[in-house]
C-alpha cells in the first residue's frame, strides 16, 4: 500500500495527487473541511518527487547488477513522514481560511457516507484506512527523501490555488 503521495508531478501526465485535491473539491462544494470519525487514524505521506527518486535509485541498481531484495523481502515503503487525517484536514483548513476560499481554519467531523460519496465514489472501504510504513529497506539503499514538513504543508496552499 502505498502512503499519500503530495506535491506537484514533473512528469508527462498527472502532475497531480489524488487524496488533497479531492478533499479540497468538497470543501469549496460544502464550504469546510471535512474528515471521518475522531480522524486518529494515521498515514504516511511521501513528495512525488521523492517517490520518483527512489524508482530511479532502484531501476539504477538493478541496471547496473547490484542485487536488490526482491519477493517478500524486496516490499520498499517510501514513507517520509505521517500524519492523522484529522491533521491533515485542519492543514487543509488553514490553507483555504489564509486564502480566503473558508470562513474557518478548522475542519469538521463528517460521517463514513458523506466521506465516501465526495472522495471515493461511494466506497466506505476507502474512506478512511490507518496505514503506518518503514521505509528502512529504501534508507538501506541509500534512498532519503529531500521534502521535509515545510513542503508537506507548503503544498495545501498550492493545491487550494491549482
Amino acid at each position: 500500500m502505498s502512503p499519500l503521495i503530495y506535491g506537484r508531478g514533473n512528469g508527462l501526465f498527472n502532475k497531480r495527487s489524488m487524496q488533497i485535491p479531492s478533499i479540497i473539491r468538497s470543501a469549496r462544494e460544502w464550504g469546510y473541511v471535512g474528515y471521518v470519525g475522531k480522524g486518529s487514524e494515521e498515514w504516511d505521506h511521501v513528495h512525488v518527487l521523492d517517490l520518483a527518486a527512489l524508482y530511479e535509485l532502484l531501476l539504477a541498481k538493478i541496471v547496473s547488477g547490484v542485487e536488490v531484495p526482491s519477493g517478500k523481502a524486496g516490499i520498499f515503503f517510501s514513507a517520509a513522514g505521517r500524519h492523522s487525517w484529522r491533521a491533515l484536514a485542519n492543514s487543509i483548513a488553514t490553507a483555504g481560511f489564509k486564502l480566503g476560499i473558508l470562513k474557518s481554519n478548522k475542519a469538521e467531523e463528517i460521517s463514513i457516507e458523506q466521506a465516501a460519496s465526495a472522495w471515493t465514489h461511494g466506497m466506505l472501504d476507502f474512506v478512511e484506512p490507518g496505514f503506518g510504513s518503514r521505509a528502512d529497506l529504501a534508507k538501506e539503499l541509500g534512498w532519503e527523501p529531500e521534502k521535509i514538513d515545510a513542503d508537506w504543508q507548503e503544498t495545501f496552499l498550492d493545491e487550494w490555488q491549482s
